[in-house]
């Protein structure tokens, strides 16, 4: 029994020790809410030592504006012993402990307490916060092993995020674009394979579907809300970098409706069962074209809105994206 209890403790100590030094954030809270891990990455992260977080509420990093939102997941999964997104990786936004707001790769999961054999749902997990930039491409592998479903040709299945987070949301997008990108990828070959089967006609329908609304809607978000708001935070400073940015963002989006035109009238032929030849160099045109906009907008543009838009800002931004999609005459 004195062997068993000193290899315990051992155990115990060796996980506290790979729980501190871990480079990710890890942060566990009980089923009320309380601080109860807080690793040294948080302490890099939000600047809060754990010494002056243990026992108090995760509210000290989650924005006023996001708090209902989060507590409500939180009883939610507290009762249920599961999270709306399981294992997926989200963008998150958080709080440094001067009032940064900071987006991060997050995933939050409920954990389990093993007490002799019995396992017991004892409040969260680890949140796992990944920084981006060079964490993105880990991050949108996870997120996309995460979605994958066991059909020969995969539609799209991603988290929803709402607009009450719109710069969440709008990364989010992100990753359901590279799986329209990848499902396109995908379908050359199948069709090689297979020819204009069922399962073929379904995918191009889906595809031309989440590529003539959601895909522009998130075109319009960025063009007639985001950039807009982001000059405008910039009023009385010069601001040269940031519009030749948002020039070059929306070169990328006229580029990437063109290609997606092409692409497009090829789909529509297919999904009507038509014997279209589909060209991989014309799906790889759209899929890297989409891949290096994206990675631009996750490193520069929306860090830079996370840090310069205040809460009423991106309230603003997402009452139109609500309106852009009807949400608010449902």
């Amino acid at each position: 029994m004195q062997a068993t209890a000193a290899c315990e403790d051992t155990d115990s100590d060796l996980y506290r020790a790979l729980v501190d030094q871990a480079p990710d954030v890890i942060i566990f809270a009980d089923r009320n809410g309380a601080i109860r891990v807080w690793n040294r990455g948080a302490e890099t992260v939000f600047g809060h030592s754990a010494a002056e977080v243990l026992g108090e509420s995760m509210d000290v990093i989650i924005p006023e504006r996001l708090r209902k939102a989060h507590w409500d997941g939180f009883h939610k999964a507290v009762s249920s012993g599961q999270t709306k997104y399981r294992n997926q990786v989200l963008t998150t936004r958080s709080m440094h402990k001067d009032g940064r707001k900071l987006l991060r790769g997050a995933q939050l999961r409920p954990g389990e307490r093993r007490q002799r054999h019995d396992r017991r749902f004892a409040g969260h997990r680890p949140r796992l916060y990944r920084p981006p930039p060079q964490g993105r491409r880990a991050v949108f592998g996870e997120l996309r092993e995460a979605s994958r479903v066991t059909t020969r040709i995969p539609g799209f299945a991603a988290p929803t995020v709402g607009t009450e987070a719109p710069l969440e949301m709008l990364s989010a997008c992100h990753g359901r674009i590279e799986t329209q990108c990848a499902t396109l990828r995908r379908l050359v070959p199948y069709l090689l394979a297979h020819g204009v089967d069922e399962e073929a006609r379904t995918a191009a329908t889906r595809v031309m579907h989440y590529f003539d609304t959601a895909a522009m809607h998130h075109h319009a978000d960025e063009e007639d809300d985001l950039f807009p708001a982001l000059i405008e935070s910039m009023a009385g400073s010069d601001a040269i970098c940031l519009r030749e940015m948002i020039d070059g963002l929306k070169a990328d989006h006229r580029a990437l409706e063109a290609s997606w035109r092409h692409l497009r009238d090829l789909l529509e032929g297919l999904a009507a069962g038509e014997c279209v030849p589909l060209v991989a160099d014309d799906v790889e045109a759209l899929a890297v074209r989409y891949a290096r906009h994206i990675e631009r907008e996750e490193k520069e543009l929306l860090p830079m809105a996370a840090r310069l838009l205040s809460d009423d800002d991106l309230a603003r931004i997402g009452r139109t994206m609500r309106e852009r999609r009807g949400i608010d005459k449902a």
